[in-house]
């Protein structure tokens, strides 16, 4: 891994203020896409959060800060008619205006114990978490594409550490639904996210555009995104078992920070909250061990060792780009 100069974070005052700025948080009824959507509303910012139902965006709705300009749309990335509904609402919502940034945050992993399972989208059997957590927002970026190179867009990206994983050799075996393979899926899915947002960042310097890409990690973060249920105990349960977890708090923080940060230090590299080193596993580590290596052993560690406020801009694996 390339080691570059620390980035702080630690209060508002050091991100800046949003005053004027409308932005999208996908998944924004829920942990990390929550927290980050409250910090841009506490900021100045208009904001626009999507969940998967009704109840959850209104849920999210009710906790933003109080006088702020929040709005709240539904979006099942899972399914393309709550996507074209979506993007439907989301127009007539901006009217004249424009997105400054959008948060492309939503995503799923399978619950523990839980099989993989394909679903139609569009007109392909598909995945049902690389559905969640890439094609839904491919297709909405399709369709926005324009828009976001006449707007000047910054798209920030939640990516995972996880995304190493696609760089392994890895090929999903849907004849063993078992836990580590759906944890190395969930890998590529992020690795799909990075390489997205570095395409699109191509698309917009090809057109001459000014809008921006920018991937991000929030860290290895105690939400409800493994629960079926997203009942509030899991986290309390997270929290028991893997007690040197982030908060939500502080993996919004992180995403909130990458809508400022200078696209001369993050072009082509991963902003997180800790520094790792990619030399040993890359060599030696392959499939599951890899990946426990990456999230449990420098993820988990790391984040904590790092001085609070602190993010690396760390360039992104030569070998998976």
């Amino acid at each position: 891994g390339q080691l570059d100069t620390p980035l702080t974070v630690s209060s508002g005052e050091e991100l800046g203020r949003f005053d004027g700025k409308t932005i999208l948080v996908t998944g924004g009824s829920n942990g990390v896409g929550n927290e980050a959507a409250m910090r841009f509303a506490e900021l100045g910012a208009s904001v626009i959060l999507s969940g998967r139902s009704k109840a959850t965006v209104d849920a999210a709705l009710s906790k933003m800060p109080e006088g702020s300009i929040s709005e709240g749309l539904v979006l099942d990335l899972t399914l393309p008619d709550s996507i074209a509904s979506f993007e439907t609402a989301l127009r007539a919502l901006l009217g004249d205006g424009q997105l400054d940034i959008i948060l492309w945050n939503a995503g799923a992993v399978y619950p523990p114990g839980s099989n993989p399972k394909n679903i139609t989208f569009i007109d392909d059997e598909v995945d049902w978490m690389i559905t969640a957590n890439h094609l839904g927002h491919f297709s909405l970026i399709k369709s926005l594409l324009p828009d976001m190179k006449k707007w000047g867009t910054r798209s920030i990206f939640t990516s995972s550490i996880s995304q190493h994983l696609g760089s392994g050799g890895y090929h999903y075996n849907p004849s063993q639904p078992t836990t580590s393979h759906t944890f190395l899926l969930y890998g590529e899915t992020k690795l799909m996210n990075a390489l997205t947002a570095m395409k699109l960042q191509r698309l917009f310097d090809e057109s001459g555009s000014t809008a921006t890409t920018v991937v991000a990690t929030p860290g290895f973060c105690a939400t409800k995104i493994m629960s079926a249920s997203r009942s509030p105990s899991v986290i309390d349960k997270l929290m028991e078992y893997f007690p040197l977890m982030k908060t939500a708090e502080t993996g919004g923080n992180v995403l909130a920070y990458a809508a400022t940060v200078d696209t001369a230090i993050s072009k082509g590299k991963m902003l997180q909250p800790y520094w790792i080193w990619e030399g040993l596993s890359q060599k030696y580590l392959d499939g599951v061990p890899r990946g426990a290596f990456f999230n449990f052993v420098q993820e988990l560690l790391l984040q904590w060792t790092t001085p609070k406020g602190t993010i690396y801009a760390h360039k992104m694996n030569s070998i998976a780009y």
